[in-house]
């Protein structure tokens, strides 16, 4: 993954020196690798797999990048099984990875292995996602969480779209007095890191910084971003909207579509209502309904920005629509530029 301010795989953030650096790993060929180290008549598990690379969390995108990766004839991917035994998904025809397991001496009963006498954990990997966890918990101490310190005449907002192995980042820039966009940019990179909850800044930070320099050297960065994400909702405090702004050293505010982590009770919430989200004994967010139907919204600061700021700022954009305009129309254009290819 190219990162920012320095060579391909390692950053070094010009706007937070005294950061360590943080190598950005290939997650896919990291997996592959472990892949490689289940011996024939054994089985490993999504989870197992997840927790080598460093994080369970990881656990989803390894069972969908399996079911549908490019399969080849030599692709060891069906001693991959559940955690429960059961067989699982896989990119080839279903019946055959019974087969091939059967072939290469794993007892299928039931479309079911025994874990006990087949399972395979002892991995020699090392544990790539930790090293970003102490990046992100060293950058959750630069979160600065002020009053803005000017009245907001223009709201940006940023969101990256992804197609044929692209990531596609748009930033617009919202008028609050017209309620207009008043201009737009957008930038695409390689895809090169998966998502997986709780590490969407690995994955999109380097092609928003992107869209943020051109608005930077165009005179048209906003007087606070909102980020299609969390900011201090996260399970370390630091999701991608407060990546983006101390990194970059911008206001931002994350608008999340779904709630990470945390708990919060929306029953009964009226249109324009907001709850308070709380994680480790601390509000840290509110969900906020925007209309009387559909799902809420989650509102959290990301950087130099307070929590009341980020309701109101958001407020102060919100239309009819279930999303604040600003990002509406970064996601429409993100998805327009992804989707007309890198020739357009």
């Amino acid at each position: 993954m190219q990162a920012i301010g320095t060579d391909v795989r390692t950053a070094r953030f010009a706007s937070m020196p005294s950061l360590p650096r943080v190598h950005i790993p290939d997650l896919y060929a990291e997996l592959w690798q472990l892949l490689r180290q289940v011996p024939v008549g054994r089985v490993t598990t999504y989870g197992a797999l997840a927790r080598a690379l460093g994080d369970v969390a990881a656990a989803r995108w390894i069972g969908e990048f399996l079911r549908g990766h490019s399969h080849e004839r030599d692709c060891v991917c069906h001693r991959v099984v559940r955690q429960d035994g059961s067989l699982g998904l896989y990119a080839g025809q279903p019946c055959e990875k019974a087969a091939l397991l059967l072939a290469e001496g794993v007892e299928v009963r039931d479309d079911r292995v025994d874990l006990a006498r087949f399972g395979f954990e002892n991995f020699r990997c090392a544990k790539p996602l930790e090293p970003l966890q102490r990046f992100q918990a060293k950058l959750a101490d630069r979160v600065l969480l002020c009053p803005l310190t000017n009245r907001v005449r223009r709201v940006g907002a940023v969101d990256v779209s992804y197609h044929d192995g692209r990531a596609v980042a748009a930033y617009v820039l919202w008028d609050v007095a017209e309620q207009k966009l008043a201009w737009s940019v957008t930038a695409a990179r390689p895809e090169q890191f998966p998502y997986i909850p709780g590490y969407l800044a690995f994955r999109e930070l380097p092609v928003i910084t992107d869209v943020l320099g051109a608005a930077r050297r165009g005179g048209r960065l906003a007087d606070v971003v909102l980020v299609d994400g969390n900011g201090r909702l996260h399970h370390r405090h630091v999701g991608v909207a407060s990546h983006v702004g101390v990194l970059n050293d911008v206001p931002t505010i994350g608008v999340g579509k779904s709630l990470l982590c945390g708990r919060t009770d929306t029953t009964g919430m009226a249109a324009g209502e907001t709850r308070p989200v709380w994680l480790d004994d601390q509000i840290v967010a509110e969900a906020f309904r925007p209309r009387e139907t559909g799902k809420c919204l989650y509102i959290s600061p990301g950087h130099r920005v307070t929590l009341n700021d980020a309701v109101r700022v958001v407020r102060a954009v919100q239309s009819d629509r279930r999303v604040p305009e600003p990002i509406y129309w970064a996601d429409r254009l993100s998805r327009r530029a992804a989707r007309a290819g890198p020739h357009q």
